[in-house]
Parts: C-alpha cells; structure tokens; sequence
C-alpha cells in the first residue's frame, strides 16, 4: 500500500488528531507511512519570513504561519511587486517542503498521510492574501510534480465550533470566510466529507472504512 491521504478542514476541526490516529492504527497493520504537517507559510527561515513580512504590510502577529494582512487594502494591494515576490517566496519554500517530505517518501514506497495539503493552501491565498477561487487554483498549479491524493478527507465543522475548540483564534469572520472557502472546494472538488462533530471513534472508523475501499 502506497497511498497520499490528506486530511483538511478548519482549525479545530481535529485534523491532526485524526491524521496521528490513522497513522497509529495503519502502523497497526504493518503499513510503512508517516504524517506530515504540510501548512502553508510553515517555513524554517523564520527571521527572514518576518523581516520580509513587515516590509511589505503583513502582521506577524499569528506565528503559525497565518498572515493577517496590517494592511486592510492587502487584497488590492495584491497585484505589487512586493507583494506578488513575497507570496511566491511562500510558495516556492511551500514547494520543495512537499517535494522533500511528501513525493520522496512516496516514491520510497511509503504512505503519507498529510495534515492539510494543497486545498488548504488554495483557502489561505483566498483568505489571506484575497485571491478570487480560479486565480488560487491556478496558482497553486504553478507548483509542478506534486503527487495528487488518493483520499481527501475535509473534516468539516462550523465556523463557531472551531472558535469554540480552538481558543487561541478569536477572529469568527476569518473562520466564516475560510468555511465558505472550504464549501467552494467540497462543491468542485472530489472530497470525501466527514461530520467533525461525531465522536472521534466514529470518525476513525469511517476514515479507515474509506481508506480500505478500492
């Protein structure tokens, strides 16, 4: 079994919890994978991300790897050579981490079982930086060779069951907006929702159920 499992979805919406306790039970099954978090923005030049950041108008108040634009006309703003060079910075970095940590572990003959993947990084360029649906898409695409998923689990919860799991977000709008992004994904694209409000047993269950399936 060589498999590309994703799991994406709203903060605290359990991703990483669900993506520890799939790896868990398909060790079980002497099934060579590993997790990867592969959040976009996540980059080990830290000190140059943030220096770059405050040049160019973009709050570094949420290290995890989240912009908020200080800029409240960052989506208009978007077009700047400033702005257009930082985010491709972002996605150049974002690239080779998945080359690195998700294709080569495949080709090994590993499984991988992503805590996000490239979907979410379509909902933060359409969040964050204020990308339309179709340019996100498209600029995702720029990144070549990247292996497709054989399974995209979007665990999806509500915009208020997040702020209420995950207490260090505090901003309900940015959740909304990312939900609406999320819905646009699940509307296109071959998803496999989950309820991310049944219990954990419940979930892992129906997770494995899927992954097993041909």
């Amino acid at each position: 079994m060589r498999n590309l499992i994703c799991f994406i979805g709203l903060d605290g919406s359990g991703k990483t919890t669900l993506a520890n306790l799939t790896l868990k039970r398909l060790q079980q099954e002497n099934i060579q994978c590993k997790t990867v978090w592969a959040k976009f923005g996540l980059t080990v030049y830290n000190q140059s991300r943030i220096k770059f950041s405050k040049v160019l108008g973009v709050s570094e108040s949420d290290q995890s790897g989240t912009y908020s634009p200080a800029n409240p006309y960052l989506p208009e703003f978007r077009s700047d050579l400033w702005i257009r060079a930082y985010i491709g910075y972002l996605l150049f970095e974002h690239w080779i981490r998945l080359l690195i940590n998700v294709k080569l572990p495949l080709m090994l003959g590993k499984t991988v079982i992503c805590d996000r993947y490239n979907l979410d990084t379509i909902v933060d360029l359409m969040v964050t930086f204020g990308y339309t649906y179709e340019d996100a898409i498209r600029t995702v695409k720029t990144m070549p060779r990247l292996p497709k998923p054989d399974k995209i689990f979007y665990i999806k919860i509500s915009a208020e069951k997040a702020i209420e799991r995950k207490r260090d977000i505090y901003n309900i709008n940015y959740l909304e907006k990312r939900y609406e992004a999320y819905s646009l994904l699940e509307q296109n694209l071959d998803l496999i929702s989950i309820d991310g409000d049944s219990p954990i047993e419940c979930l892992e269950t129906e997770i494995l159920k899927q992954i097993h399936l041909s």
